[in-house]
């Protein structure tokens, strides 16, 4: 088994989440997401944004 590492700089997480804000803040993102039919890749852009959340500030944001 290999275990992928990754550093990522204060600078690397803000420009990530800035380009899943931007996909997750579109009208057709929320549309889908109130009537509950996002993709996969979809859900995993809110996780992922979680998980961003988490590294930088120790904290998950409540949507």
């Amino acid at each position: 088994m290999t275990v992928r590492v990754t550093t990522l700089t204060v600078e690397d997480i803000e420009e990530r989440r800035a380009r899943i804000k931007q996909v997750v803040d579109s009208d057709d993102f929320r549309e889908r997401q109130a009537e509950g039919v996002l993709l996969a890749r979809e859900e995993h852009l809110l996780e992922e944004l979680d998980d961003l959340d988490y590294l930088q500030y120790g904290r998950v944001r409540v949507r």
